[in-house]
């Protein structure tokens, strides 16, 4: 598995949605999702909100129910979570998820969708 090379730092905007479309904001960050988080600062102290861990760093790992990896960033991220990011200069990624496995997809920089070959499923 291989990190996608999806650029989230501290100053970006997240939106995180439910379905009850319940909202956090914290700093820089806005959530929109029923669970509960743990937000890390650059110094190391985190703010406790929930039961994901979101670092103010670049990467992301991204767990399935079985215990496999993909390798996204610094964050944590439950494997039924279903979010939209969105940088600061209004790039979109999305990253959903259900009891079976995670697939990552949406727009990057140059417009490019992500290759099936980069998508998490399953079999990985």
């Amino acid at each position: 598995m291989r990190a996608l090379g999806i650029p989230i730092r501290f100053y970006d905007q997240f939106d995180i949605h439910d379905s009850p479309g319940k909202i956090k904001s914290i700093g820089d960050i806005q959530i929109k999702y029923n669970n509960t988080f743990d937000i890390h600062d650059e110094a190391g102290s985190f703010k406790s909100i929930g039961d994901l861990k979101i670092k103010y760093y670049n990467t992301f790992d991204i767990h399935d129910p079985r215990g496999k990896v993909k390798s996204v960033g610094d964050v944590l991220v439950k494997y039924y979570n279903t979010f939209d990011i969105t940088s600061r200069f209004g790039d979109i990624k999305d990253i959903s998820g259900n009891s079976r496995a995670l697939s990552v997809t949406g727009g990057r920089g140059n417009g490019s969708q992500i290759p099936a070959s980069e998508r998490y499923s399953p079999n990985n």
